[in-house]
């Protein structure tokens, strides 16, 4: 895993941003910068999510049913956002600007993927191989109706257990070690990219699609009653996706059958392989975050997740990178390889949440004082 046309007629992209963000007296709906806060506060709980769930390989197995549902929910949410914010957007930039901050995002993934993992990078597909494809080609079809958007997007998406059956789905994922001098056959970086590396294009390609429609829905309703209509289809594919993953059967792969792994390279999320019952469950509950939040304001409860959200792409690196080069090593010193008391893991992700915002608000202040103009150091640091 190791995240324009649109508008309502007659309203402008300023005007269309203020109303999102509360109305025009909200206190930095006019600044240098307009906040979406429903957007950062989603995106906030998505990584805040992301962080136990990438910590998993140092917890010892078996994880706990709740731990594993959880942690499966932040890449969904993380690339439907991503998306969304593309359309939301897109009457500000070119197509260049796009193709661009695409191929910067993948150049993040191969630089973790090389510096950070020591693997062969564009094999194991990132999740920001996906986010990075999925930027330009929002803005392409930014101005496709929301229909199309969903069928396209739910052709990609339920597509995936099909392919899986038609190609193979490996358990083992495509990961080779720099020093092994090794290239892998072309067929299998293909299988990788399309069914059964980390986030193949399909299904996970179909969830920008998904959060685009999304964006433009909540753009053209007003929010309350957008999210009710949300709400409630949300509830109904989430309480379909639970019956496909907890139902007894032997009819389809789901979580009673052994048809969904119980880990794969120590992460242990549900998606792997992303089954019929994972692909509704974790769509309707991206709806239901959207319509209880889509009108959260920055405030005391929200601020933590909202500050989180803002630097969403750094602390996806910096937790990462405190595992693999604080976490492990520490691990390593104690003779152990994994942590196997609950509170202990428990103290550790604290530790980690406590050093990612501390690194963050270092970066915001550094920000304060020069704000950055390259492409590059934005994506990282936000603007």
């Amino acid at each position: 895993m190791h995240s324009s046309p649109i508008l309502t007629k007659g309203v402008g992209p300023d005007a269309q941003v203020s109303r999102m963000n509360g109305g025009p007296g909200n206190s930095e709906g006019r600044g240098k910068e307009s906040r979406i806060f429903w957007v950062d506060f989603l995106r906030g709980i998505a990584i805040m999510l992301m962080i136990p769930a990438n910590l998993s390989p140092y917890y010892a197995e078996p994880h706990a049913m709740w731990y594993r549902i959880i942690g499966s929910l932040a890449a969904p949410t993380f690339i439907s956002l991503s998306a969304g914010m593309v359309i939301l957007n897109s009457q500000k930039h070119h197509l260049n600007y796009y193709l661009t901050r695409g191929a910067l995002v993948v150049l993040i993934g191969i630089l973790l993927d090389t510096l950070l993992w020591r693997i062969l990078p564009l094999t194991g597909v990132d999740v920001l191989y996906v986010i990075g494809i999925g930027i330009p080609l929002m803005y392409l079809v930014r101005q496709q109706k929301i229909p199309t958007l969903i069928t396209t997007g739910g052709i990609l998406i339920l597509a995936a257990p099909f392919l899986q059956v038609l190609l193979g789905y490996h358990p083992e994922v495509l990961e080779i070690e720099l020093d092994s001098f090794y290239l892998p056959d072309v067929s299998r970086v293909a299988a990788s990219w399309l069914v059964d590396g980390y986030f193949p294009l399909f299904p996970w390609l179909g969830y920008t699609f998904i959060g685009a429609a999304l964006f433009k829905y909540v753009l053209q309703y007003e929010k309350q009653s957008a999210s009710a209509r949300l709400f409630i289809l949300g509830l109904t594919l989430l309480i379909i996706g639970a019956f496909l993953l907890f139902v007894p059967t032997l009819a389809f792969p789901n979580l009673t059958n052994g048809g969904i792994l119980v880990s794969r390279e120590g992460y242990s999320e549900i998606f792997y392989p992303p089954t019929y019952g994972f692909l509704f469950f974790s769509n309707g509950a991206i709806l239901i975050q959207v319509a209880l939040f889509v009108r959260v304001g920055n405030n005391f409860w929200s601020a933590i997740p909202i500050f989180f959200g803002k630097y969403s792409m750094l602390v996806y690196i910096l937790h990462q990178a405190l595992g693999e080069y604080g976490l492990k090593p520490l691990l390593t010193r104690t003779g152990r390889e994994q942590v196997s008391a609950d509170y202990l893991f428990i103290v550790i992700n604290v530790l980690m949440f406590i050093i990612v915002a501390v690194l963050c608000k270092l970066a915001d202040l550094a920000k304060r004082v020069h704000t950055p103009r390259n492409i590059f150091v934005q994506i990282i640091l936000g603007k």
